[in-house]
């Protein structure tokens, strides 16, 4: 369960396909860093307590997630726009592409994962723990 709600909530966070141009194209997500203020989910909720995002401007992204049992887990991977609120991330390492919602409401950044009814809300900034990225 923890494995497939990572990977949830890693592709929730960012896009581009494998082997496509990883552009980030306009999503006003780059060069930003997000952090969780939010996770709605009935699964992730027991499992995950922080998340922490860094959208670079060449298309890539880091993820970092923090377990409540103190696990931390690190990802990359690519993002690009694909339509109006939708970006594709690939996660490095896994081979499936994965399209996720996201619209700003206020600072915060919303993200949905509708296949896996999972709804997080970023602010803006860092996580406490900088090393991360």
């Amino acid at each position: 369960m923890i494995v497939p709600s990572m990977l949830c909530l890693l592709a929730l966070a960012t896009g581009a396909a494998r082997g496509a141009k990883p552009v980030a194209s306009r999503t006003g997500l780059e060069g930003t860093t997000w952090h969780t203020v939010r996770i709605d989910s009935d699964a992730l909720f027991f499992f995950v307590k922080d998340v922490g995002l860094r959208f670079e401007n060449n298309g890539h992204f880091a993820a970092a997630v923090r377990f409540i049992d103190g696990q931390q887990k690190s990802r990359s991977g690519t993002y690009r726009l694909v339509g109006p609120g939708a970006l594709l991330v690939t996660i490095d390492g896994i081979d499936k592409p994965k399209q996720v919602k996201f619209r700003r409401q206020g600072a915060d950044l919303l993200v949905q994962d509708r296949s896996f009814d999972v709804s997080v809300r970023l602010a803006p900034g860092k996580m406490e723990e900088e090393h991360w990225f």
